[in-house]
C-alpha cells in the first residue's frame, strides 16, 4: 500500500477514533474514493484493526490508572476494592453485546464497508444521537471542576452499562461512531462527562484488543517493506489520537457535541445524495 494514503489514512483514524464523527466511516469513505487515486483499490481489513490497534494503546495510556487498579483488583479481596470489581462488571456487560454481534455478523459488516449507502446512514443516526445527547447533557459542575484526569467519576448503573454496551454494538457498522454512540448513549441515560467519557473508553479496550488479536497473525506474513509502512501509520495514529483524545474531553466537558452532530449530518446528507 502506498505510504501516502496509508499516512492520510492514520491521520483520520487518529482524528476521528475519538471525536465523535466514525472513523470506521471516514476509512471508509476515503478508501471509497482516495485510494483508487493512489492505486490502491482495496486496503486491508488488517490495516484498518492495525491503525485501531494504535488508538487502543492511546486509549490504554490515558486510563492506565483505571486499568492499574482493576488489574491489582483481580488478585485482592475487601471493600477497598469494591468499586473495581464493580468496574470489572460493568465492563464486562458493556463489551458483551459488541463481542456477540462482532463475532456473528463478521462479514455482514466487512461487507458493509464497501457500501457509501449504509455508511451515510450511519453517519446520519451519529448525528441524531449526539443531537439528542446535546439537548439533554447532564450539568454537572462538580464533574466539571475536577475534570478528566483527577477527583473521582460516577460509575454507571446495570442498566446504563447495558444501554452503552449496545450503543457501542451499533458503532460496528461504518459511519455510526463508536465514542459518539457511546458517550452520547450515557449522557442520555444520566451519566455526567467525565464519567460517559472514562466508561467509554474502558469498554472499547476489550473490543479493539480482541479485533487486533484476530487480525494480528497476518502480520507474520507482511513483506519487510509493507512492515514498515505499518509502523509509520501507526506512530501517526498514536501522535494524532493523544491529541484528538484531548480534544474530545475538552469538549465534552464544554456541551459542544452539536458540532459533531451538524458535521455528521452534513456528511451522512452528502453521502445519501451522492449515492
Amino acid at each position: 500500500m502506498p505510504i501516502e494514503l496509508g499516512i492520510i489514512l492514520s491521520f483520520v483514524q487518529g482524528v476521528a477514533e475519538f471525536l465523535p464523527i466514525s472513523s470506521s466511516g471516514h476509512l471508509a469513505v476515503i478508501q471509497y474514493y482516495l485510494a483508487p487515486v493512489f492505486g490502491a483499490y482495496e486496503v486491508p481489513l488488517m490495516f484498518d484493526v492495525f491503525l485501531h490497534f494504535a488508538t487502543l494503546v492511546v486509549t490504554l495510556c490515558y486510563v492506565r490508572k483505571e486499568v492499574f487498579g482493576l488489574i491489582v483488583s483481580l488478585f485482592r479481596r475487601g471493600e477497598q476494592f469494591e468499586r473495581e470489581h464493580r468496574l470489572i462488571g460493568l465492563v464486562i456487560v458493556g463489551v458483551i453485546p459488541a463481542g456477540l454481534i462482532g463475532l456473528l455478523l463478521r462479514d455482514v459488516i466487512a461487507d458493509s464497508f464497501h457500501s457509501m449507502r449504509v455508511t451515510g446512514f450511519g453517519f446520519l443516526f451519529t448525528a441524531l444521537f449526539l443531537e439528542v445527547a446535546h439537548r439533554r447533557q447532564k450539568d454537572d459542575a462538580t464533574e466539571s471542576r475536577g475534570g478528566l484526569l483527577e477527583g473521582e467519576w460516577e460509575l454507571p448503573t446495570w442498566r446504563q452499562a447495558l444501554v452503552i454496551g449496545f450503543a457501542q454494538a451499533f458503532a460496528i457498522l461504518p459511519g455510526v461512531s463508536r465514542s459518539g454512540s457511546t458517550i452520547a448513549s450515557a449522557l442520555i441515560s444520566g451519566l455526567g462527562p467525565s464519567s460517559a467519557v472514562r466508561f467509554s473508553l474502558l469498554i472499547a479496550l476489550p473490543v479493539v484488543f480482541g479485533a487486533t488479536l484476530l487480525e494480528c497473525r497476518k502480520l507474520v506474513s507482511l513483506p519487510v517493506d509493507e512492515l514498515q509502512v505499518y509502523l509509520v501509520c501507526f506512530a501517526v495514529t498514536l501522535i494524532v489520537g493523544w491529541f484528538s483524545l484531548l480534544l474530545l474531553v475538552k469538549m465534552v466537558n464544554n456541551t459542544r457535541l452539536r458540532i459533531f452532530s451538524i458535521y455528521t449530518f452534513l456528511l451522512g446528507l452528502a453521502l445519501s445524495i451522492i449515492v
